[in-house]
């Protein structure tokens, strides 16, 4: 089963304005352990993975800040402050 849209020669309502992805609030589609892959036997079981477990992705971006000394910080503020208001 699946919820893809405007598809070629798509003739009928198309979902409306439906939602058609998950998850969603609107009773939409959600998904099902049914139509999950079995595990791959590899050197151990793999599966998918869920993306949902470690949201932090605006971690990455702030790690190279956050070992900054303050004087080093301060000089490179100053610099991409030079570079938004001066140009290079």
């Amino acid at each position: 089963m699946n919820y893809h849209r405007d598809g070629f020669m798509r003739a009928d309502a198309n979902g409306g304005g439906s939602a058609n992805y998950e998850p969603n609030s609107l009773n939409g589609p959600v998904q099902r352990a049914a139509f999950d892959e079995p595990p791959w036997r590899i050197t151990g079981d793999a599966a998918r993975y869920d993306h949902r477990d470690d949201n932090d992705q605006s971690m990455q971006a702030g790690n190279p800040i956050a070992i900054l000394t303050i004087g080093i910080a301060t000089m490179l503020a100053l610099v991409l402050l030079q570079l938004i208001t001066v140009g290079p």
